[in-house]
């Protein structure tokens, strides 16, 4: 069997952080529950990925780290991972929280209304939601990509949209505050095309405007 080493642990867990967070820091690496190392190994781990590109720090004197040039979002290698990668079963899961971050699992979409649920214990409303995805994906077994929460990322192309993002898009809040501000910009519209087309006491000059050319 093979044996990792605490710096071959750092750096899956770091990929895996990356691949999954906007950005991270060194303690977020350390109190991963599936290692035990030193601040020092890590630090030191991830700046020979770095040095590597497979990681880079948002700013040069910040403590938060990102993505880097090796592992961007349209890089051919992360696809080939994610094609790669075992998914694992929901046959034993109860609930969100027994789900590993960045662990790949597969499962049934069992509704897609304005966002497409996986249940896993529906008698309590256990689910992961994979956000706003294609409808026809009901019935459907998809890989999914675990973020954090009840969120997960579905990772079959066929059913997802370019800058796919289950979070932001399918927060209601969002989708209520469009909705919103769709309505307002409707409203103003006509209400501006009532002012420019109707003869008002407050705007006498359509009327000339309604008058001039052939009657």
């Amino acid at each position: 069997m093979t044996q990792h080493t605490v710096q071959d642990l750092v750096w899956n867990i770091a990929l895996r952080t990356a691949m999954t967070e906007d950005s991270f820091c060194i303690n977020d690496i350390i109190e991963h529950g599936s290692i035990e190392a030193s601040k020092q190994t890590v630090r030191d781990t991830m700046k020979s990925m770095a040095d590597l590109g497979w990681l880079e720090k948002q700013k040069s004197t910040g403590s938060q780290w990102q993505q880097g040039p090796l592992m961007n979002k349209e890089n051919d290698l992360t696809v080939v991972t994610e094609e790669k990668e075992d998914p694992k079963p929901l046959d034993e899961v109860t609930q969100p929280s027994e789900l590993n971050k960045g662990e790949v699992y597969i499962g049934t979409v069992d509704k897609a209304s304005s966002n497409a649920l996986i249940w896993i214990d529906e008698s309590n409303g256990n689910h992961i939601n994979l956000g706003p995805i294609d409808e026809s994906v009901v019935g459907q077994e998809v890989r999914f990509r675990y973020i954090q929460g009840v969120w997960g990322k579905c990772l079959e192309e066929e059913f997802t949209y370019d800058g796919y993002n289950p979070q932001s898009d399918g927060s209601s809040s969002s989708r209520g505050s469009l909705s919103s501000s769709r309505s307002h910009r409707t409203s103003r519209t006509t209400s501006n095309s009532s002012r420019n087309g109707t003869i008002t006491n407050n705007n006498p000059n359509n009327k000339n405007e309604l008058l001039k050319g052939k009657l």
